[in-house]
């Protein structure tokens, strides 16, 4: 399913950019979310019932999530610490496309890190959990695809590759496939979360 997706011209402030277009992988399941948890759909997990996540109420892992768990006809359960009464009573974005995936989301009152000690702690036989934005081991499988579609194309016109961060995940092991140089920068947190992350 997952095909190379384009790389695209793009002129911005007079410096010329090369745009891997992943919006264009598929027309649900698309973008750095789809490479990361490509693994899990391209695999079989008989076993596996549920899939349960957490992160912030319009994540785009949520989302994409929601898209794999309807494919896979796994249930999915996302948690969260906050949702406003304005989404709840408006929903809009990635949390209503998710919701008509068939998403439950359970809001709870934990900080980050207890909200992610919480979720692990719900693993069983059948249940799959996905770290927030995707941040697990199984990232690297999707994204090494992603490097060898890249890697040839930035040699030979000189390139490094330049992508947004969350947890970091798609950087770090882009980093570690490619032959030049990468760059992000922090969209969550700062540097020093996105070191932690790393780590």
């Amino acid at each position: 399913m997952l095909f190379s997706s384009p790389i695209t011209p793009f002129i911005f402030k007079n410096n010329f950019y090369h745009i891997k277009r992943d919006d264009l992988l598929d027309k649900e399941f698309n973008g750095n979310k789809a490479r990361k948890f490509y693994y899990f759909l391209k695999n079989d997990f008989p076993n596996i019932k549920k899939v349960i996540s957490f992160g912030s109420n319009q994540s785009n892992a949520m989302y994409s999530l929601s898209v794999l768990a309807k494919m896979k006809n796994w249930e999915f359960i996302y948690y969260t610490n906050h949702i406003s009464s304005y989404l709840k009573n408006n929903p809009s974005g990635n949390y209503l496309n998710a919701l008509k995936n068939g998403m439950k989301i359970v809001e709870i009152n934990l900080s980050s890190e207890d909200l992610r000690k919480y979720v692990l702690s719900l693993k069983d036989n059948s249940t799959l959990i996905i770290e927030e934005g995707g941040r697990n081991k199984e990232s690297k499988y999707g994204i090494k695809i992603l490097a060898n579609e890249i890697n040839e194309y930035a040699k030979k016109n000189s390139l490094k590759v330049f992508l947004p961060s969350g947890t970091g995940t798609t950087a770090y092991f882009l980093s570690k496939y490619l032959e030049v140089e990468v760059i992000t920068t922090p969209c969550v947190g700062d540097s020093k979360y996105l070191k932690k992350q790393f780590n």
